[in-house]
Formats: C-alpha cells, sequence, structure tokens
C-alpha cells in the first residue's frame, strides 16, 4: 500500500495508477483519481467527470497521494479502480453534499463514496446544512448565502477550462 498521504509538488515518479490524488484550492481540496501516462479522472461541479492532463488539474498547487482510506476499507486492484474511473467520465450529477469530486475518487479506489473535508468544515462551522432541506448550505463567508457557499465548494471543483477563462 502506498503511504496514506504523501507531500508532492508536479513530481509524478512515485504515483501510482489508483492513487488519490488530494490538491490544495483555497478554502477546500480537489481529488482526483490518477490512471496513469500524466493523466487524472475527477469530477467537476460544472462538466462532469473529467479525464484530464494531472499537470492542467494541478494549477500550480500542492497535492499530495491520499490512500488514508485505505486504513479502513481494502482498495480495489489498480486496474480496477481506473476502469472505474475512466466509466464514470462525462457523468454529471455533482452535488456539495452528497457527489463530490471526494466523494468520487474514494468511490473509485475504495468502493464506497465517503467525504470528510465536508464533515470536518460543518464541525468547525466554516458551514452549516440549512432547514431548507437537503443539499442547502450557508457559508460563514462575508457573502453569506447558499450561492456563495455553491461557489466556495465549487472553486476547487471547477473544470480546468472554465477555470482559465476566469
Amino acid at each position: 500500500m502506498a503511504d496514506s498521504v504523501v507531500c508532492r509538488d508536479s513530481n509524478q515518479n512515485d504515483i501510482k495508477p489508483g492513487d488519490i490524488l488530494k490538491f490544495q484550492r483555497e478554502a477546500f481540496f480537489h481529488y482526483a483519481v490518477y490512471i496513469g501516462e500524466g493523466m487524472v479522472v475527477h469530477q467537476t461541479c460544472d462538466q462532469g467527470v473529467l479525464k484530464q492532463s494531472l499537470g492542467d488539474v494541478i494549477q500550480q498547487c500542492s497535492f499530495y497521494i491520499d490512500n488514508s482510506l485505505d486504513l479502513e476499507i481494502s482498495p480495489k486492484t489498480r486496474t480496477q479502480i481506473v476502469s472505474d474511473a475512466l466509466s464514470r467520465v462525462g457523468r454529471r450529477g455533482y452535488h456539495i453534499l452528497t457527489s463530490n469530486c471526494e466523494h468520487f475518487a474514494t468511490w473509485c479506489r475504495n468502493g464506497q463514496a465517503r467525504c470528510k473535508q465536508i464533515g470536518e468544515k460543518i464541525k468547525q462551522g466554516v458551514i452549516s446544512v440549512s432547514s431548507a432541506g437537503p443539499g442547502s448550505v450557508s457559508s460563514s463567508s462575508s457573502k453569506g448565502s447558499d450561492v456563495a457557499a455553491a461557489d466556495v465548494f465549487c472553486m476547487g471543483c471547477t473544470s480546468v477550462s472554465k477555470a482559465k477563462q476566469q
């Protein structure tokens, strides 16, 4: 098993197909599955599940190999992880609380869609789940609206092509 969380910059030497990569963004992390040959598959909020080059997704951020869920749930074979990730390319249906980039990556690797960072942000009071119903969130940001909270989450999960346009 690979180290559970290993700090890397743009060096790809230790990354293996099937590893989950965790990218540092402004307020949140973005997750992708490395599939080999410098490519990743990841879920975005605006364009669904994409296959892109690791260099494009890095966006000059630091990233980590994060296979930490392996300590709780055995990973699939590397071949199966890559196959499952590729099978979802083009799929849409991003949801901040139930189907985000971390859910996608952990489903591909471990067979269970899990997201630790959302729970942590709720515990820290950075976001809250609204009584308005499932999927309604609010942010402690100065904007304070559900839309602002969605914008904060999506900053890490926006596709590279859209991010470059902004």
